[in-house]
């Protein structure tokens, strides 16, 4: 072989070792790379940080506040090592502690005093063993401080608040509804809102929430649109209304002169469920007591007493258009036996009617009317 051919058997094998040792170098830092992370992936899911963020004496005990860091680890409790000058006292305490979460421990020694501590360490308890030291507080002041401040001297009176020697004081908590705010004061958060009229008791104090603007009247603490009274403007044989439930639908149909608006309107006829004067005040009853009543256009009917029923006279008459109405009732708002056609179904029998022009008695009882023939009926708004 002449000199040339060695030349590039040589230069071959020199081209071929460099690039296998190129490729060695290559896969171990590949290697390297991937078990470092398959490592740190490792550990992130089994490691678990403690950090202690308070301690204190608190009466016969010891106080520790923990905060969990971040860490996937299976946390069953943890494990507290207590030092002083010369002894030391190891605590467990079991309990599950999400990450970012914080814990306020009370440690009862039982070899030495809160007082002499001098240093305090933590380490988590995992199902798979308990791992090392996480964190450890030690002493940089006199734990037997003698604090200048306190829940009266701050005028706290509910709350929690940090003394000058580092202890956390329980000022209280508040009554009943009452709620403490950061400054350490129970207020109630309850108050009169737009809306709300009369007496409210909000935290067991009585307030009174003023009165309603024109046009509304209060209603169960609540100023609402004042309440109207209107007449069909169609007459119903008494045996045909289909009892209460037919006479209240018609007077929530249109088609019968209802007016525009979206509440309920319920018929002021008597049955054994719809009457006045009871005590107490039947569910049913159309009328609400000291609630003032009004036309359609606006103008003052009357009012009710606290019983409920209509004070008579009437400021105005109920309309200005004649007709009579079915009432069923005496001039009390009671009902008379006999006199409203057996509950509205029966064609046999009487009932009494009102007036709808007149401001007297005569607005409820004026006359008895055979039930076949026909009347309209006084419809009212409920809130």
């Amino acid at each position: 072989m002449n000199q040339k051919g060695i030349s590039t058997v040589i230069s071959t094998v020199l081209i071929l070792a460099l690039v296998m040792v190129i490729t060695v170098i290559v896969w171990a830092t590949i290697s390297n790379l991937v078990k470092d992370n398959t490592e740190e992936i490792s550990l992130g899911r089994i490691e678990t940080s403690l950090n202690i963020l308070k301690v204190y004496a608190e009466g016969d005990n010891l106080i520790v506040n923990v905060e969990r860091g971040k860490g996937k680890g299976d946390l069953t409790g943890v494990k507290f090592i207590i030092r002083s000058e010369d002894k030391e006292e190891i605590i467990e305490k079991e309990i599950e502690l999400r990450e970012f979460d914080s814990e306020k421990f009370s440690l009862t020694l039982t070899k030495f005093k809160p007082l002499d501590v001098i240093k305090v360490s933590v380490a988590p308890l995992l199902e798979s063993g308990t791992s090392e030291v996480k964190d450890v507080w030690e002493l940089k002041r006199d734990m037997s401080c003698t604090p200048t401040t306190n829940c009266e001297s701050e005028s706290f009176e509910c709350g929690e608040i940090e003394d000058d020697c580092g202890n956390v004081l329980d000022c209280g908590t508040c009554s009943d509804g009452m709620e403490c705010t950061l400054e350490g004061i129970c207020e109630c958060p309850q108050t009169c809102e737009i809306g709300n009229c009369g007496e409210h008791t909000f935290c067991g104090e009585i307030i009174d929430c003023g009165n309603c603007e024109s046009g509304q009247f209060c209603y169960n603490g609540n100023c609402i649109n004042n309440l109207r009274m209107y007449v069909t403007s169609v007459a119903f044989a008494g045996n045909n209304l289909g009892g209460l439930t037919g006479a209240d639908f018609k007077c929530n149909s249109s088609s019968y002169g209802k007016p525009a608006g979206t509440r309920t309107w319920k018929a002021l006829i008597g049955t054994s469920i719809r009457q006045a004067n009871t005590i107490p005040i039947l569910a049913d009853w159309v009328l609400k007591p000291n609630v003032k009543y009004y036309r359609g256009d606006n103008t003052l009917i009357g009012s009710t007493g606290d019983s409920g029923w209509l004070i008579i006279p009437l400021n105005h008459s109920v309309s200005t258009m004649s007709g009579n109405y079915w009432t069923g009732i005496n001039s009390l708002g009671a009902l008379t036996t006999g006199h409203n056609c057996d509950n509205w179904t029966t064609t046999v029998g009487f009932s009494y009617t009102g007036n709808p022009t007149l401001t007297n008695n005569g607005a409820i009882i004026v006359t008895s009317l055979a039930c076949p023939n026909p009347a309209r009926l006084l419809c009212v708004e409920q809130p």
